[in-house]
């Protein structure tokens, strides 16, 4: 087979165009060779058995046994063998019969007009029995083919319809069908073969290790290994190499779909991003430079504790700075996949004051109560503080001045479960699910780009712990961290 239009799904054979015509073309279905091999072997052996017996019975046959015993050998045979191996009986019966069964024996004339016509009618008869046997035969045989082409066409449909992605389905059932050694398809990139689906073995990695090539796509070819199909059997062939070009197309239209899904998202995320930057980030610079400015302004009149204000509330403001460079960083990293985690024993007291610390001036609206007995956990310290620094920064951020957010943590069946409550307005339940994206904000009174939650939750799965929001008694929201206990 040379090469198949995928667009008519009709392969094309060798050099000339007739061997791919003949294949729209349906011609007479031809019997196995091995049944006609029997049916060759059948009519010399039946031949030898009955001019055997004719020859030693001589006068003492009647012309009509030896006929119907001629005749139904050639019925037998025609059967079995097909027509010319019947015709061969017919004939051989005729001249067996004429030189021991009729007078006289052993010459080939005829002396009665009788036993002429009573021959002449046989030889008629035996090769119109022959022909008819042999068309219902081949019949038959064109019947069972069909039978197979259906249930084959049948699977095919079956295959496509029941499959995502029917590829590797597909290619296994072609090799059963046609009984292929191997049968694979292979996609051509930077000048070297990929395989893309594979049935049988050794699997062909280039188009010359196969006995067989069709192209499916432009650099794209299904490879086969193996007895050659029949040309009467290319219709089927056709069928799957067409299910296999759109199995490939829409392989390569799910990846396009991917890639422009990834770009709006991206995208997505950049506008987002923008728009949140725009504000978050330039509110707190223009604050910044106004306090300092008005700082360094020779006709304002600024006590020393006014100035210690003005650098506390700047103080304030950078380390507000610093967090959201901090969560843009991080959520970078989980988004590139770069996030490398070392896990060893980590004391959560210390991480937990180390996060607090973090937050500044802010570390004032949180109370630490954690136990002194906790056991290590199993993790990575940065990670870790980056987490419980995101959750207390969003509790601290929604909870009142009068009421301090709280960390807890409490070992339960081996695992350590870390509490952040606060007391704020809390989360409702229908925005639970989505309150752990970028750039979800509950409401636009306490600031931030609304990445907190979305960076500790990926760093959280990055540590192999569970984060989930519940409602804190008497109102607000309380996130609880699940972290590993070392043994």
């Amino acid at each position: 087979m040379g090469g198949m239009d995928p667009h008519s799904a009709t392969p094309h054979v060798g050099a000339g165009g007739a061997a791919g015509e003949a294949s729209h073309r349906r011609g007479p279905v031809a019997l196995p060779l091995r049944r006609r091999w029997c049916g060759g072997a059948l009519a010399v052996i039946g031949l030898a058995v009955l001019t055997t017996v004719f020859r030693s019975s001589g006068a003492d046959v009647q012309l009509s046994t030896a006929l119907l015993s001629y005749l139904a050998l050639t019925v037998v045979v025609a059967a079995i063998g097909g027509i010319w191996p019947s015709v061969f009986v017919a004939v051989a019966g005729v001249a067996a019969s004429n030189w021991f069964v009729t007078a006289p024996f052993r010459t080939w004339v005829v002396h009665s007009v009788q036993d002429l016509l009573a021959l002449g009618v046989f030889l008629t008869t035996a090769v119109v029995i022959s022909v008819l046997v042999d068309v219902a035969a081949r019949r038959a045989a064109e019947a069972e083919r069909a039978g197979a082409e259906a249930t084959a066409l049948a699977r095919l449909a079956a295959t496509v319809a029941a499959s995502d992605d029917p590829l590797d389905r597909l290619v296994a059932d072609l090799r059963r069908v046609f009984a292929l050694e191997a049968a694979a398809v292979l996609r051509e990139e930077d000048g070297r073969w990929i395989v893309l689906a594979c049935a049988g073995g050794p699997c062909p990695q280039v188009p010359a290790d196969g006995s067989d090539t069709l192209e499916l796509h432009p650099g794209s070819v299904l490879v086969l290994r193996g007895p050659h199909a029949p040309l009467d059997d290319r219709r089927i062939l056709a069928a799957f190499a067409a299910q296999l070009a759109l199995a490939l197309e829409r392989q390569r239209l799910e990846a396009e779909a991917i890639r422009a899904e990834g770009l709006a998202e991206a995208n997505r995320l950049r506008t987002s991003l923008l728009s949140a930057v725009s504000h978050d980030l330039r509110t707190p610079l223009a604050t910044i430079k106004a306090w300092l400015t008005g700082v360094l302004d020779d006709d304002a009149a600024f006590d020393e504790d006014d100035v210690h204000d003005i650098i506390r509330a700047a103080v304030g403001e950078v380390d507000r700075l610093n967090a959201l460079v901090g969560n843009l960083l991080d959520l970078s990293r989980l988004q590139t996949g770069a996030v490398y985690v070392h896990a060893q024993p980590v004391a959560l007291d210390a991480v937990a004051a180390e996060a607090v610390a973090g937050l500044g001036y802010a570390s004032e609206q949180v109370d630490l109560r954690l136990p002194d007995s906790l056991p290590p956990v199993l993790a990575d310290g940065a990670l870790l503080e980056r987490v419980l620094a995101n959750l207390i920064d969003n509790a601290v951020r929604h909870s009142p001045p009068s009421a301090p957010c709280q960390v807890q943590a409490d070992v339960i069946d081996g695992r350590m479960d870390v509490r952040v409550v606060d007391h704020g307005p809390g989360i409702p339940v229908d925005r639970r699910a989505t309150a752990f994206e970028p750039f979800q904000r509950l409401d636009d009174h306490t600031g931030g780009l609304g990445l907190g939650l979305a960076v500790a939750r990926g760093l959280a799965e990055a540590l192999s712990a569970e984060l989930s929001i519940g409602d804190t008694p008497g109102g607000g929201a309380t996130m609880t961290l699940r972290l590993k206990v070392m043994p």
